[in-house]
């Protein structure tokens, strides 16, 4: 891979670009999203399959007034407390994740 975005939109060189990053990240199964963020005390990381089968399903058990999208799936999680990233599982992206067999 040659060429990659940064989250401002602008092409860099692979190495410097979030998906590299997100990438590496996914390899050692770190935390991308909160990387260099504080976590408020109130927020769950989560660390197993298991718990993310209990915060989607509740979040898709919330009433709402349009589909909850893929793309928006973190943030739904977010404002229950949980704080989902995807390459804790080993995964680069949200929908591979959402995607595995573990799931």
């Amino acid at each position: 891979k040659l060429l990659g975005y940064t989250k401002a939109k602008t092409i860099v060189p692979w190495v410097l670009s979030d998906t590299a990053k997100k990438t590496l990240n996914a390899q050692r199964l770190q935390p991308t999203d909160i990387a260099g963020e504080p976590v408020p005390p109130s927020a769950r990381l989560i660390n197993t399959y298991e718990e993310l089968g209990v915060a989607i399903r509740y979040v898709l058990s919330q009433p709402r007034q349009v589909p909850l999208l893929v793309s928006a799936l973190k943030e739904a999680l977010k404002t229950v407390g949980w704080i989902l990233s995807e390459t804790r599982f080993g995964h680069a992206k949200l929908g591979d994740l959402l995607k595995s067999e573990e799931v």
